[in-house]
């Protein structure tokens, strides 16, 4: 009998090998956990800021120095064409100023308008978010507000409105100033609020947008959109609503951009990328990060009959977020209302922004108290009877009996002996009556006030049930 190679060996051994393999990858997924895995996209990102947030609802999925200060450079023209839809009208003829035209560096951006050229309002938005034109964005200031310094003011007043904290404008078109900064979580809240309008959507996400002759101009001019990720652009992005780009020697490549998938809308803000096409490769990683990697979670609260949706990574559970009550204030209306924090512990922020949302919870308001009959009344009467405890004017009314019957037996004594027996026996089944009226009417009450009771009981054992599991986690 010949006598058996190695490879023979093995292949009789074949049942151990395949357990010895299965042994070995699931050491290798328990030193390399989901976790570990999907923090891979915080070292895939270059840009030295970003956040991710949820368009609808503002929760942060994930960020790095979100707060951190930065120079915004042209996204700032988001800011500047948000308060010109609020503010004019886009039909509104614009006459650009020498000031407007006079104050750009040579080398900025610029679609070559020229003092005293007049162009609709909408044609110089087109300019302002896809060729990025900066005298343009200083006409639009002074279209607005008269001044550009009257402008600023009016754009760091509407920042404040919006929950922007960490910003401060000192021009129209992001042009470097020391005193004009934001940070990557401020600019998502002013997009947030700018893809509100459908018109802002509209001129962003535009491929080309053409401008006739004006009257200093009798050329037609066309402006291209710099943004990589629209559909006609050169890495087109499904769902994407439109964004803006930027850059400055202090700023470096910004991009702020936003997306609608499967009724989700997601803003990502990069700030500091190192290069151009850095800042979209970021912005597409994490948008890719939010749409494949998180779901919607709705809380419910019965006592409240309020509901909160919030979106969770997958890899988390519902039973992982903490939930906190604050302490209930009564309204005016009667209603209730009780401050809600949801959260995740720190371990989970390799996943998720651990800080979920802070919402506020409202009962239904009450009805009102039905209005009372008049107590001498066949209505009021069956109030009275319905609402009193039965014990109190079973009390009273026996007592009321009594001191009748005890009148009606003098008079009965008086009359002959054999009517005198029919009428107690009358007053005797009356009597009889009477009382199992009221035992049976006291035992309905007896039970209906039990089952109140276990039912606040529950709802007592239920919700300090709850709050120890929002504490303990």
């Amino acid at each position: 009998m010949p006598k058996p190679t190695a490879l023979t060996r093995f292949w009789q051994l074949r049942p151990v090998s395949g357990l010895l393999i299965a042994l070995l990858i699931c050491q290798t997924l328990l030193l390399f956990p989901v976790g570990q895995a999907q923090a891979a996209i915080m070292d895939e990102v270059q840009s030295q800021a970003f956040v991710l947030m949820d368009g609808d609802t503002g929760q942060i999925l994930l960020q790095r120095d979100m707060h951190g200060i930065r120079k915004p450079a042209s996204t700032t023209k988001i800011m500047t064409t948000l308060l010109a839809l609020e503010k004019g009208d886009t039909a509104d003829p614009v006459t650009v100023s020498n000031t407007a035209v006079s104050s750009v560096p040579r080398d900025a951006s610029s679609v070559g308008l020229m003092p005293g050229e007049i162009l609709p309002l909408e044609k110089l938005l087109y300019a302002v978010m896809l060729e990025s034109a900066n005298e343009g964005a200083n006409a639009v200031a002074e279209y607005v507000s008269g001044s550009i310094e009257e402008f600023a003011v009016l754009m760091n007043q509407r920042a404040k409105e919006l929950g922007a904290k960490n910003t401060h404008f000192s021009n129209a078109n992001g042009l470097n100033s020391d005193d004009h900064y934001t940070t990557a979580y401020d600019m998502a809240l002013i997009m947030k609020k700018a893809i509100e309008d459908p018109r802002f959507v509209t001129i962003c996400c535009a491929y080309q947008h053409f401008l006739e002759p004006t009257n200093l101009q009798k050329e037609r001019r066309i402006f291209n959109n710099k943004n990589r990720l629209i559909p006609q652009g050169a890495m087109p992005y499904e769902g994407i609503l439109g964004g803006k780009t930027g850059y400055t020697t202090a700023s470096q490549n910004t991009l702020v951009e936003a997306a609608c998938r499967d009724g989700r809308t997601l803003i990502c803000v990069v700030f500091q990328a190192p290069s151009s096409l850095a800042s979209f490769q970021d912005t597409v990683a994490l948008l890719n990060y939010g749409f494949d990697h998180f779901r919607p979670v709705t809380y419910e609260d019965s006592e409240y009959e309020d509901s909160y949706t919030y979106l969770l990574h997958n890899d988390l559970n519902p039973e992982q977020v903490n939930i906190l009550y604050g302490e209930p204030v009564e309204n005016e209306d009667g209603s209730t209302t009780v401050d809600v924090s949801f959260n995740l512990p720190t371990a989970n922020a390799d996943l998720m922004y651990p800080e979920i949302a802070d919402i506020a919870l409202t009962s239904p308001v009450p009805p009102p108290p039905p209005e009372k009959a008049p107590l001498f009344s066949a209505a009021g009467v069956s109030s009275f009877f319905r609402e009193t405890p039965p014990l109190s004017w079973i009390v009273g009314l026996f007592s009321l009996l009594a001191l009748v019957f005890s009148k009606l037996l003098e008079l009965i004594n008086l009359l002959p002996s054999g009517l005198a027996l029919i009428v107690k026996t009358i007053l005797a089944i009356f009597m009889g009556l009477f009382v199992l009226a009221c035992f049976f009417r006291t035992r309905r009450w007896l039970r209906r006030r039990k089952r109140l009771l276990q039912k606040q009981k529950m709802e007592d054992r239920r919700r300090a049930y709850r709050e120890q599991q929002s504490y303990w986690g």
